[in-house]
């Protein structure tokens, strides 16, 4: 019992040296990171997209003329504009993500925009499997 009373006191006595933080402050600190993590999210997904596009564009000729006489062009290009239309969904969302996190929110909304934000991430790599 000594020892457990040595400690709570060692314990109060350096409770008095750490900094106090306030639940407002450690709220704007979540919502700070959250936004963050949601930014680069969105900036990511624009990002990849672009890359997409850009490899679409950089493929030699030589490949597209041999797929189009496998009689595969055709369904290569509809699969690609599907897959850009896609993308372009999932950067919607990202973006409707980012805007729905506000200073003024409380913590249950807050939790809701992170989880839907999570849910969305979920879908687009899920979709990106598929793809």
């Amino acid at each position: 019992m000594d020892e457990l009373d040595k400690l709570k006191k060692e314990w109060q006595t350096r409770e008095q040296e750490l900094p106090k933080v306030s639940y407002n402050s450690i709220y704007k600190m979540l919502l700070k990171k959250s936004s963050s993590i949601v930014k680069w999210i969105f900036i990511i997904s624009v990002i990849e997209l672009l890359f997409w596009i850009s490899l679409y564009f950089v493929i030699p000729e030589d490949n597209m003329k041999m797929m189009n006489e496998m009689g595969i062009g055709d369904i290569m290009f509809y699969s690609n504009i599907v897959h850009f239309i896609v993308f372009g969904i999932f950067i919607g969302l990202f973006y409707k993500n980012y805007q729905s996190i506000q200073v003024t929110d409380n913590t249950k909304m807050l939790m809701q925009n992170i989880l839907n934000t999570r849910k969305t991430v979920r879908y687009f790599v899920l979709s990106l499997i598929h793809i």
